[in-house]
């Protein structure tokens, strides 16, 4: 349960008025050191593995009438949905898949309609791409609702003007292949030969963390939790997300809400959602060529440039909240409309 998750969870708690108990898969330390969770929600998590072999009567004492999953493909996920089922509640699923044509999804969308649809009531995703998604695999129009990720406008928010900030590109994630940040680098140190007024950040840890210092332009941090990311955000002027691919990416909202330009790859989700051609430059993720030209388009901008992407930005972001999350999770749970069962 990574924190911008706790974020919309205690939002939802403390809007809804509904009895709400939180089951989460015990952090992986090395790779995610979550910690301040329950701090956040104020309340106690029970924490599992995915090798859990409890029902949910056993670990809650109940059966819920509402039950609000993420994971379906897991053993342990698929008999809590079917327990639920079986005791006349309902259940929501939250998925942040996105939509991208091809023989694989289409086969996909086949198996979800035949197997699995008739098991949610409803189904959260991050934004337009995943309510794509969730259409083409078959879920009524009313039945999925947007808002799944969403940062904290609490945390991150936009601060300084970009024109007063450094010439910086920030990045906050794993340092895998996935993400892409090998290319990144290279990218950014044929540039900065050229160029060494402007700074490459990273944050996060992964397999290629001792790998990317490819010059002194650039800066590895190990991972941080959320809020302290605020001020490095408020530090930069754009924030580049090169993956591969890229479901949604919640980092892209936190830096659109401190006001930052995006850099972003056209495989990355939430640029449906939050970037456009006056905020944001795309490229593609496989061509290091193509990520040079990115950089230089954005090293370019002039200051009517910088004032527009601060504004876009923060105008595209203001419209996705822990608020929202929780008025559409509250909106699919009153179109179930079932009683409250007592376990």
């Amino acid at each position: 349960m990574p924190h911008y998750m706790a974020w919309a969870i205690q939002k939802f708690i403390e809007e809804s008025q509904e009895d709400v108990e939180l089951i989460a898969f015990y952090p992986i330390q090395s790779e995610v050191p979550i910690t301040g969770v329950e701090t956040i929600l104020k309340k106690k998590v029970i924490w599992i593995s995915a090798s859990e072999g409890r029902t949910l009567r056993e670990i809650l004492g109940r059966h819920p009438r509402i039950l609000v999953e993420s994971g379906w493909h897991l053993y342990c996920i698929n008999k809590f949905i079917s327990e639920v089922r079986q005791n006349g509640g309902h259940v929501i699923s939250m998925c942040d898949n996105a939509f991208h044509l091809s023989l694989i999804e289409i086969i996909k969308a086949i198996r979800f309609r035949l197997l699995l649809r008739n098991k949610f009531s409803g189904i959260m995703v991050p934004g337009i791409s995943g309510k794509r998604l969730m259409r083409f695999y078959g879920m009524p129009r009313d039945s999925v609702m947007g808002g799944l990720y969403t940062a904290s406008p609490e945390v991150f928010y936009s601060g300084r003007p970009l024109l007063e900030r450094e010439k910086k590109f920030i990045y906050v994630g794993r340092l895998d292949k996935r993400k892409n940040v090998m290319r990144v680098c290279r990218a950014f140190a044929h540039l900065y030969a050229q160029n060494s007024e402007w700074s490459l950040e990273l944050f996060g840890r992964g397999e290629f963390s001792d790998a990317l210092s490819l010059c002194e332009g650039i800066k590895v941090h190990d991972f941080t939790q959320g809020e302290h990311l605020a001020d490095a955000y408020r530090s930069a002027r754009c924030m580049i997300l090169a993956s591969l691919q890229e479901n949604w990416g919640v980092v892209v909202h936190e830096a659109a809400l401190s006001g930052c330009a995006l850099l972003l790859s056209d495989r990355v989700g939430s640029k449906d959602d939050l970037a456009n051609a006056k905020n944001a430059v795309f490229f593609n993720p496989r061509s290091v060529r193509a990520i040079v030209n990115a950089m230089m388009r954005i090293m370019e901008f002039t200051d009517a440039e910088w004032r527009q992407a601060q504004s876009e930005s923060e105008r595209l972001a203001a419209e996705i909240s822990p608020s929202v999350f929780s008025r559409n999770l509250r909106s699919l749970i009153a179109k179930v409309s079932v009683p409250r069962l007592n376990g």
